[in-house]
């Protein structure tokens, strides 16, 4: 059974690279605000834990500093745009999920990682661009015009190269206003679990607005 596959951020990011490597279990692939950049390949670190020392205290210091509570206020205020659709409980909810152990070296392993490399039809890819070349399956990009971390501009080349595949497979490209796209993310899902197909879902996505020929009851948020 194949399955549709949804990677946010940097989720996007190790998405593609699985869409790409097993195309045998993708059907459809959605990514949202995908960043094409994993890591920044620091030398000293190949990344496998556990952390020498320094990339440990680096680690420490930058995660501590996201997690802190006016980040994820900050954060928060970008992706909604509505104060009041988040509070303190949210924010510390959030800022529970960070403190296990471990969180600081994950994230420096993140940091000092070298790209991700698959193999595909006996050759290795390590590009982000490279990986979606090979996507066999649809893929659905849907970005906030507003993010300042993965801009629309990555979308659009990401578009480019998605529309240069040979076969049949759709791409579709469908901004948001403002930061997040949290409501277009739920119309997504609802496609999905109503098992109705995605063929239905990329009509929708024509020209960021809905076409008169889809057949799903629901309104999408970008018509």
């Amino acid at each position: 059974m194949k399955i549709h596959l949804v990677g946010n951020s940097v989720g996007g990011h190790l998405a593609t690279f699985v869409a790409a490597a097993r195309p045998d279990l993708v059907e459809s692939l959605v990514l949202l605000n995908a960043t094409p950049v994993w890591g920044a390949n620091l030398p000293g670190w190949n990344g496998h834990l556990p952390a020498p020392w320094f990339p440990k205290i680096v680690g420490r210091y930058l995660f501590d500093r996201i997690r802190d509570l006016s980040v994820i206020e900050q954060y928060l205020k970008a992706a909604y745009g509505n104060s009041n659709a988040f509070d303190t409980e949210l924010m510390q909810q959030i800022r529970e999920c960070t403190e296990g152990p471990g969180g600081h070296a994950a994230f420096a392993s993140i940091l000092w990682s070298p790209p991700v490399t698959i193999k595909r039809d006996g050759r290795d890819i390590s590009s982000f661009y490279d990986a979606l070349k090979v996507i066999d399956c649809d893929v659905l990009l849907l970005f906030g015009a507003e993010d300042p971390r993965c801009k629309p501009a990555f979308a659009k080349r990401m578009l480019q190269v998605l529309e240069q595949r040979p076969g049949k497979a759709l791409s579709r490209y469908v901004e948001a206003a403002g930061v997040g796209v949290s409501r277009y993310v739920n119309y997504v899902i609802s496609f999905i679990l109503d098992a109705i197909p995605f063929s239905h879902l990329y009509t929708c996505c024509e020209s960021n607005s809905i076409a008169p020929t889809t057949r799903h009851p629901k309104q999408p948020p970008w018509c």
